[in-house]
């Protein structure tokens, strides 16, 4: 069995035969080690699918983590704000600390709504979940031997749909996702 592993995104017929998609999209194996069998090439897949719906989990961990950092000090210095601005608004000091802690959290809320944080996690988190149903269609394949050219295309053309759709994890995220198993 070759040792194909999905860095990012879906694999396509081009990928299992050894040919670059794009720079970072798999790493290919030579010709002589590509899988003969289907049922090789389901497994192929399988460990491909796999890794990129841990991938894609680990991102969608990492978008929340993110947004949290950004997220708790723009309501922090927006409280903060109003807290100084409701104790001695005429007194020069605690004016000047408002207005900078109120830009301060503006600058912060503009950079969470520019990064799109929630979108990006929700989408990886969707794309972790397609990968692992396409998944669990190859285990049934694999396990009840039915691996019928019409569902091993549907599953092929399902992965490639997926690898053009689903957002592209962060090179962090293609390192440190944890190997399953």
């Amino acid at each position: 069995m070759p040792d194909l592993r999905l860095i990012r995104g879906g694999v396509t017929d081009l990928q299992t035969q050894g040919v670059p998609i794009a720079k970072g999209a798999a790493v290919h194996a030579k010709p002589s080690q590509l899988p003969t069998t289907k049922k090789d090439l389901l497994a192929l897949w399988h460990e491909n699918a796999e890794r990129a719906a841990l991938t894609h989990r680990h991102e969608a961990r990492r978008q929340m983590v993110l947004s949290i950092w950004i997220g708790v000090p723009v309501i922090s210095f927006t409280c903060a704000s109003a807290m100084l601005t409701a104790m001695h608004p005429s007194w020069s000091a605690y004016y000047v600390a408002s207005v900078v802690v109120s830009f301060l959290g503006a600058i912060l809320a503009g950079i969470q709504t520019f990064l799109r944080l929630d979108d990006k996690r929700s989408s990886s988190h969707r794309a972790a979940a397609d990968y692992s149903a396409i998944r669990r269609r190859i285990e049934t394949m694999l396990t009840d031997s039915d691996a019928s050219p019409e569902k091993t295309e549907a599953i092929r053309r399902d992965l490639d749909n997926l690898g053009t759709t689903a957002p592209l994890p962060s090179e962090e995220s293609s390192r440190k996702a944890p190997e399953r198993g």
